[in-house]
């Protein structure tokens, strides 16, 4: 494992356990500047500086920048708070109670929240209610992100006031139903809302997912992100302090249910190995998970490499094409290198839809939709130099072995 990553990995379990790195030795500033650059492309810059800050080998003037915008981050994610709160009384005050999955949740299970950078809000809804959501965020002065999104067919809806911080995501389902990956697994959530509990966050209810419900959205989400191009460290330090604060309310019969349908049982496992093992996070899992011979190392260096979400590589991006055809059943060996650039070139009718609404409305006009695509890329590929369908090919081929590693295809 590369060295940036096990010094990240070591300041995110102090950060986690609220107490300071105690390395022996100084870092090098190329040491340093490789550590900010990774903890920035995992968004966890601010708990990185809060396990640095204490270390007696830290000198706090000789990095004043970094400081300066890790608290930065910190009065920022303060004020989403902040705000959102607000507008969380507001739509109580209109008569609506959406049920809140990961955010703020999340955020609380951290020594000091507002560490925890979280850019939007998600609120899952009763889907026969969505127009009155919709009037509601106008009404409050929030704006659509798509004003042109048909709030009847969408499964998910975006609002923003960049002014107030604000970036709320209103959801009718926790995952969109198209996706042939994972599109099935909403059925394990169909009395999510129902099911929804008061959790109170300092002196104020909200109401969330149920622990058992909101931790499988966890896990799912994680195994969505991966298929998409990457997890991020962040969701792997979520997954398992959630399950750490909400162990005795969690019913693992039905996670370990809709794992096994969805092929990520190991997956999972492994996910709370590099919680134990690297970020110092004990948890009790089911006894037929802890009975799997699972590596997280090669897991855990993908995730590391990837960033937040894998977007530290155009090619990593492009390669989601793969790893999305992999998982869901259309590619169940090796992608040929015709094939796998076909599938690149030429993605499904659903995944058009979702990047350009006119093939939603008008399915003749894929073929548009696709010239469109391909030149969009060769406009990218002109700025960006390391762009490459053959290296895109190449990552997501070895991602795809990473999948059959942990049987998530075979």
């Amino acid at each position: 494992m590369k060295k940036e990553y096990e010094q990240l990995l070591s300041a995110l379990k102090a950060a986690v356990s609220g107490s300071s790195v105690d390395w022996e030795e100084a870092l090098s500033e190329k040491e340093y500047t490789a550590l900010y650059r990774l903890s920035m492309e995992h968004s966890v810059l601010p708990l990185v500086v809060e396990a640095l800050s204490e270390w007696p080998l830290f000198d706090l003037q000789k990095h004043a920048r970094m400081c300066s915008i890790a608290k930065d981050r910190v009065i920022r994610q303060a004020a989403r708070t902040a705000e959102f709160r607000l507008f969380y009384r507001y739509l109580e005050e209109q008569g609506l109670h959406p049920a809140l999955m990961k955010g703020i949740i999340l955020r609380n299970l951290y020594p000091i929240p507002e560490q925890r950078d979280s850019v939007d809000e998600d609120l899952l809804i009763p889907p026969e209610e969505i127009s009155c959501y919709h009037e509601a965020a106008l009404a409050y002065g929030l704006k659509p992100v798509d004003p042109g999104a048909d709030i009847e067919k969408e499964y998910e809806l975006a609002y923003e006031d960049r002014s107030r911080y604000t970036y709320i995501e209103i959801h009718k389902t926790p995952f969109p139903s198209e996706s042939d990956s994972y599109g099935f697994l909403n059925r394990y959530f169909t009395d999510a809302y129902q099911n929804a509990v008061s959790i109170d966050i300092d002196n104020m209810s909200f109401r969330a997912l149920e622990p058992t419900d909101h931790l499988l959205f966890l896990i799912i989400h994680a195994y969505k992100h991966f298929l998409h191009g990457g997890i991020g460290i962040r969701q792997i330090c979520d997954l398992n302090l959630f399950t750490r604060a909400y162990s005795d309310s969690i019913s693992w019969d039905k996670i370990i249910s809709a794992c096994d349908e969805a092929h990520i049982a190991r997956f999972a496992k492994a996910l709370y190995d590099i919680g134990r093992l690297h970020l110092g996070i004990e948890n009790q899992i089911p006894e037929v998970w802890q009975s799997y011979e699972t590596d997280e190392l090669p897991l855990l260096d993908d995730i590391m490499s990837g960033g937040l979400y894998g977007v530290t590589d155009e090619n990593r991006a492009h390669s989601s094409t793969l790893t999305l055809s992999a998982a869901s059943g259309s590619a169940s060996h090796k992608v040929s290198k015709i094939g796998g650039l076909l599938r690149t070139a030429f993605p499904s009718p659903r995944t058009m839809a979702r990047r350009y609404p006119y093939v939603r409305k008008h399915p003749i006009l894929l073929p548009v939709s696709w010239v469109s695509r391909l030149f969009d890329y060769l406009k990218k590929t002109k700025r960006v130099k390391t762009l490459s369908s053959k290296e895109s090919l190449r990552i997501g081929n070895e991602r795809i072995e990473l999948m059959r590693k942990y049987e998530m295809i075979r």
